[in-house]
């Protein structure tokens, strides 16, 4: 029995690292962040190149509009898998139902407002409120899926138990 009670609050670890992987990336100097970045930008540009896709379009240009998109999509990502954890800590503990989708939503607003304060500190860096609802857009995005998937197997499973009592 003891060890049913400390694997539930043992899970909450898994939010517990992703937010303290979270803060590590932030804690980045801005030169440090857009490095890493711009690797993965010199493969998206490459494959490009290789594929000729956008001929007409300036490899500045690109470089500007890809560098965004993956530092702004690793943002969404991080916040994505930080949602996903919230929510599995909450179904080990047993927490079902709309409160745990509005819950891990919540908290990972929370956590994204707190993290955009964070990086006022951070030399290089900026906190602003526009990047608190790109972060938490993934999670949001997240919470409306669960709510679709739970919807849609509530009602399936009301249409099953129509036609059985039928």
């Amino acid at each position: 029995m003891k060890r049913q009670y400390s694997k539930k609050y043992l899970v909450w670890l898994f939010p517990a690292v992703v937010a303290g992987m979270i803060f590590l990336f932030s804690s980045q100097h801005a030169e440090e962040s857009s490095h890493l970045s711009n690797i993965f930008v010199q493969i998206l540009l490459q494959v490009r190149e290789k594929l000729v896709v956008f001929p007409q379009v300036t490899d500045v240009s690109l470089l500007h509009l890809f560098s965004t998109l993956v530092r702004k999509g690793a943002h969404v990502t991080e916040y994505i898998i930080l949602c996903i954890s919230f929510l599995t800590a909450f179904w080990v503990s047993g927490i079902r139902g709309k409160g745990r989708n509005i819950a891990s939503f919540v908290l990972t607003f929370g956590y994204a407002c707190t993290d955009e304060f964070h990086q006022l500190f951070v030399p290089g860096r900026a906190g602003r409120f526009t990047d608190v609802l790109i972060d938490s857009s993934g999670a949001l995005v997240l919470s409306l899926i669960v709510v679709l998937v739970m919807h849609s197997r509530t009602m399936r499973g009301k249409r099953v138990r129509r036609r059985k009592s039928k």
